[in-house]
């Protein structure tokens, strides 16, 4: 009889151990409606961080999937997936429906450790009709070396001619100076951007490390429309022979610039010191057939030896 009632014992704890287990299963296959976890999204995640470890994974994106029109929680539950592989299906999931272009680089950017999948995630939001300007800036923040820096030229490119001053800002975010020249040089190399920019454009020149070219290249934009500042822009290369190279293509290109502008033209000279009595030498070749005062007067100006030789020139 006693060995009966314990053998009854045993069967009745089975049964109980047997229906607690299959209670559990049924609850968790039931899981939490796509209603229950819109109103409690918390509840939902404390649901599949107490489910056991083997079902979490696919949890955590259940819930992403009923949230991602949520998307600050549908991250957070991307995020909470251990399985890399099924961590970003879960972002790609996410990105595929956020129609916040802002807010998808922000989810990309929980990915900054990993260069290939962030760069993935963002190849997704180019897919977005019309990605705008400012989202593109964000992407560009993450990204780092030369890949950063064709970024914001890119960008900087597009903005030169509706906005040059913020297409200047975005350059002067480049750190590699190659690249950062080469963007700047696209704005100073433009006559008519610079032309309605002159005093941007020389502000940009003097943010360079290497500003030579650019000078060069805003001075002659600057030529034809006012070629006193085109000159005065020249004087801030830094070796003679580049300034001189800078007045031939600014200044002496017309004799009429020299005729009419002759103290002007002397004190250009005057600001050389290696390539000064070349300099007096163009001037004084101006008006040695027209002029021979003022022909003199530039050779006087020379170096005693040049002067000597300039002047039994013009005396001839």
């Amino acid at each position: 009889m006693k060995k009966s009632v314990i053998i009854w014992a045993i069967i009745l704890i089975g049964i109980l151990i047997l229906i607690a287990v299959a209670g559990f299963f049924i609850f968790f296959n039931k899981g939490m409606s796509s209603k229950e976890i819109l109103e409690n999204p918390k509840k939902a995640m404390d649901f599949c961080k107490n489910s056991p470890t083997d079902k979490q994974n696919d949890c955590y994106f259940y819930i992403s999937e009923n949230l991602k029109n949520n998307s600050y929680i549908a991250l957070d539950s991307c995020l909470a997936i251990s399985d890399d592989g099924t961590k970003k299906n879960c972002v790609d999931m996410l990105i595929s429906f956020e129609t916040n272009q802002t807010r998808a680089v922000e989810i990309c950017n929980y990915f900054a450790e990993d260069k290939n999948f962030r760069e993935h995630c963002y190849n997704s939001i180019h897919n977005f009709a019309d990605i705008d300007k400012d989202t593109e800036l964000l992407m560009c923040e993450k990204k780092s070396g030369t890949d950063q820096a064709n970024c914001y030229s890119g960008i900087a490119e597009s903005y030169w001619q509706t906005n040059a001053p913020k297409a200047a800002i975005i350059c002067n975010k480049i750190t590699d100076e190659t690249i950062k020249e080469r963007c700047i040089n696209s704005f100073s190399s433009s006559f008519e951007i610079v032309r309605a920019n002159p005093d941007l454009a020389i502000t940009i020149c003097d943010s360079l490390n290497i500003k030579s070219r650019c000078y060069q290249n805003v001075a002659n934009a600057l030529s034809s429309s006012n070629p006193k500042l085109a000159v005065e822009i020249c004087k801030k290369i830094n070796d003679d022979m580049s300034i001189s190279g800078c007045y031939d293509s600014v200044w002496f290109y017309s004799d009429n610039l020299t005729i009419s502008e002759y103290e002007f033209s002397l004190s250009m000279c005057g600001y050389l010191t290696t390539k000064k009595d070349d300099c007096l030498r163009k001037i004084e070749a101006i008006f040695i057939d027209t002029n021979v005062t003022r022909a003199k007067e530039a050779c006087k100006f020379m170096s005693q030896t040049n002067s000597e030789r300039c002047l039994a020139e013009v005396n001839r």
